[in-house]
């Protein structure tokens, strides 16, 4: 493992490290748990949920396919001969950020202070990607556009299943070595009871009323609804990305997605969810023009685990999803999160977004959950931002994507 030059001038040294060992892996899953990131995180115990170590395992894995197409380097910093910071640099040429602005990408950026970051981000991470001719780089995006993407600027309170949170340091961190906002990036969360909804859309506030706006909005767009096919989902898998990489293709950030990255990460999360959280959009000729990716956000029981996935926690988790409600020690999450919800322009026009909305939230209220949230929403995506407006949401949470351009 290489180090970088410098090291004695702040005294924080940087490691290199190698996917190709599973040491190396596991050594920089484990920087969470060192005690200068631990009190970081210390305030927001009960609300921060770390990743689980096989899930960061597998996402840096070269078995992973993004790497077909990625290059990357971890870092790990220390002081005192104890880690105290980490991050990965990320060149993606398919990316529209690194092939229309020459920027690459840094992520899963932790750090104990400013001096950390300078080490990791500035003599590390920058040099690299500077070294394979980029003009500046971005993040947090870990380990794309597609994935946890931006630090939390806003909204500490929450922390919802794969959006990212950081303690209110990290942003501070970025700015003093010279880091600036690129884009921002909200989150609506909303209350999920009858007395709300029918304040904001004058009466209607129950499962039946969202079955019957879904209806209608399909018929005006031109579409109809239907939910995943398990016993299809690697043909599912392969048509969303098809209409995803065609919807999002003109949005900042965007990097085209294949069915085995999808499958390689959510397959096992695919499986899992009832089929009426995996929602689609067809039009007349049959071809997948939409869809929304719900999930209960899990992170209100993974929390607990600490970041062990084994038997037992699976189990738990399994019988959370499926088990009957009356048992409290399922611990049900109550709040569900909108993953995805997109169609494309002819039809985001005719109002197939809110049919799609609509359907989640009659989904919703039919599973009783009690709050839904929808992220990942671009400040200047306009159409998108729209959508969680129409009913009544507000944005509670924000992520900045920041850039360092020398």
């Amino acid at each position: 493992m290489a180090t970088t030059p410098g090291e004695a001038a702040s005294g924080v040294s940087v490691s290199a490290l190698k996917q190709t060992s599973r040491a190396d892996i596991d050594r920089f899953v484990k920087v969470t748990r060192s005690p200068e990131i631990q009190r970081l995180y210390a305030p927001y115990r009960d609300v921060w949920c770390p990743y689980t170590d096989d899930t960061l395992v597998r996402t840096f894995s070269l078995d992973n396919p993004i790497y077909e197409h990625t290059d990357a380097q971890m870092f790990v910093a220390s002081r005192s001969g104890r880690d105290c910071g980490r991050v990965i640099a990320l060149h993606n040429p398919l990316s529209s950020v690194t092939r229309e602005q020459g920027l690459g990408f840094f992520g899963f950026f932790e750090a104990d202070g400013v001096e950390t970051a300078r080490a990791l981000l500035l003599e590390s991470a920058w040099p690299w990607l500077q070294k394979r001719g980029l003009k500046g780089i971005v993040g947090n995006v870990s380990p794309s556009t597609n994935d946890e993407l931006g630090v939390l600027i806003e909204g500490f309170h929450r922390h919802v299943l794969l959006l990212e949170f950081n303690p209110p340091e990290y942003p501070k961190y970025l700015e003093a070595i010279g880091f600036g906002k690129e884009k921002d990036v909200f989150g609506y969360t909303t209350r999920l009871d009858a007395p709300h909804f029918r304040e904001v859309l004058s009466g209607r506030g129950s499962e039946a009323d969202f079955n019957r706006i879904a209806r209608m909005m399909a018929r005006r767009s031109g579409v109809t609804i239907e939910y995943l096919d398990k016993r299809k989902i690697n043909r599912a898998a392969s048509e969303f990305c098809r209409m995803y990489n065609r919807a999002w293709g003109d949005h900042w950030g965007f990097e085209p997605m294949t069915s085995a990255e999808l499958l390689y990460i959510a397959k096992d999360l695919l499986q899992l969810l009832p089929s009426d959280l995996l929602i689609f959009v067809r039009n007349k000729d049959g071809e997948l023009v939409g869809g929304a990716l719900c999930t209960p956000d899990l992170n209100q029981l993974f929390r607990r685990f600490d970041g062990k996935m084994g038997p037992i926690e699976m189990l738990r988790a399994v019988g959370a999803m499926w088990g009957p409600g009356w048992i409290s020690m399922l611990q049900r999450p109550k709040l569900l999160r909108v993953i995805g919800l997109g169609v494309m322009p002819t039809y985001e026009r005719r109002g197939a977004s809110t049919a799609l909305m609509a359907q989640v939230l009659a989904n919703a209220f039919k599973r009783g959950f009690e709050d839904v949230n929808v992220s990942w929403i671009l400040e200047d995506n306009e159409p998108m931002l729209q959508i969680p407006r129409r009913f009544g949401m507000q944005a509670e949470q924000t992520w900045r994507v920041f850039s360092y351009r020398p």
